[in-house]
Formats: structure tokens, C-alpha cells, sequence
């Protein structure tokens, strides 16, 4: 899923020139679909409480938006939908990222860790420096 997740950034930034909605169109469902397929295969349970902060601020926008569009309170109905769909793609992107780029406990003690490795051999070699002065 990660090279899925490449795949729609370079698809975004090669047609960012396009003069066209389909690109945008075409990158938001793309984004949709990976952010519901991470959700049912890693889950929210995945997710630590502090990766979740930031869900308050792009939810509300998300929220906020309907409201208005809802409510009929919008100087500009086109511009506000535009908005909420933008917004809404901005947290399917940070909810796809959390789900694929979060390590696991698991993860982070493995051997091919470089922070895993950092913490056993830094304090040897800082040793081994030492003594050769």
C-alpha cells in the first residue's frame, strides 16, 4: 500500500499543471480508497493517542463545512462543498499515512532498526573512541 500511496503523489505533482478538476478528482478518489483500505487492514487500533491529535483539527474543518453547506449558511455553495471534499481528502491522507507508516512495538526493537542500532552501538562505540585517545 505504501507504493500505492507513492503512486498517487507523483501522479498529483506531475499533473499539478493540468488546467482540468480530473486530476484533482482522480487523486481525491484514489486517497479515498487507500485511506477505507488501510482502515480495514490495519485498523484505528494501530494508532496511538498521540498520532490521533491531529484528527480534531481535520475533522472539525471537515464538520464545519458541512455545517454550513447543511444550514445554507455559505456565501458560495460550490466553493464551500469544494472545501469540505478538500478537507475531507487532507485527513484521508493523514489517516492513510498514520495507518501505513506507523511501526509497530514490534518493529521499532528489530536489529535492522537504525534507532534500535543507535541505542546498542553508540554507547560502544563512544567507548571504543575514548579508549583511543
Amino acid at each position: 500500500m505504501h507504493v500505492v500511496l507513492a503512486a498517487l503523489f507523483f501522479f498529483a505533482i506531475l499533473t499539478l499543471w493540468v488546467p482540468a478538476y480530473w486530476p484533482v478528482t482522480v487523486f481525491q478518489v484514489g486517497v479515498f480508497t487507500l485511506a477505507v483500505a488501510a482502515l480495514a487492514v490495519f485498523g484505528i487500533r494501530r494508532m496511538r493517542r498521540t498520532d490521533l491529535y491531529p484528527l480534531f483539527p481535520l475533522s472539525f474543518a471537515v464538520a464545519w463545512g458541512l455545517l454550513q453547506w447543511a444550514t445554507g449558511h455559505t456565501a458560495y455553495a460550490f466553493d464551500t462543498e469544494t472545501a469540505v471534499v478538500r478537507w475531507a481528502t487532507f485527513l484521508a491522507v493523514f489517516l492513510a499515512g498514520v495507518c501505513l507508516f506507523r511501526e509497530t512495538e514490534h518493529e521499532s526493537a528489530a536489529p535492522g532498526n537504525s534507532r534500535a542500532f543507535a541505542e546498542t552501538r553508540a554507547p560502544q562505540g563512544a567507548r571504543a573512541f575514548a579508549g583511543d585517545r
